[in-house]
């Protein structure tokens, strides 16, 4: 992994390319090299404040390629004591155990570094591979609930990990 920079724009726009990315995440779909640019620039923003980390996720065996994001938000919306983490995967990453490496990486510094308490993430009903590298990743299914995103209902469910979770 490595931090993610404002040169990554052609992974966000492989990313809201791919059908499953936008389909399990609110990766906007379709973004252009100027709206990838923008996003990247808000995300920056967080980035410098502080409330944000974000990485590219990339094999070992071929770090020059990323296949996927990885981010801590610093500032969970449903409990302040808690980390959110967010993640997708370009197929060339799925199914490698890449991404619950990066989560179980990012968890570490987040627990032991920034000094988190415990860390939570939302999946969309239905997203196998999100809950299984959840799992994985020690977390536990806390709740569901029904969001309004863009005229639109989706089921969510929560997951949460306590610091001293192996």
């Amino acid at each position: 992994m490595r931090l993610l920079t404002t040169l990554d724009t052609d992974l966000l726009v492989s990313g809201s390319r791919d059908p499953e990315v936008v389909r399990w995440t609110f990766m906007p779909p379709r973004l252009d090299t100027a709206g990838a640019a923008q996003m990247l620039d808000r995300w920056q923003s967080l980035i410098r404040d502080g409330r944000a980390r974000q990485y590219v996720v990339a094999a070992a065996s071929e770090p020059s390629t990323p296949v996927g994001l990885a981010s801590l938000i610093l500032q969970d919306t449903e409990d302040p004591s808690c980390v959110d983490v967010a993640y997708w995967l370009l197929p060339a990453g799925r199914g490698r155990g890449l991404m619950t490496h990066a989560v179980r990486l990012l968890l570490g510094w987040a627990f032991d570094v920034a000094g988190c308490t415990c860390a939570a993430l939302h999946t969309k009903e239905g997203n196998t591979a999100s809950e299984a590298v959840a799992r994985r990743s020690g977390f536990s299914e806390v709740g569901r609930r029904t969001w309004n995103h863009d005229g639109r209902r989706i089921h969510l469910r929560r997951w949460t990990r306590a610091a001293a979770t192996p």
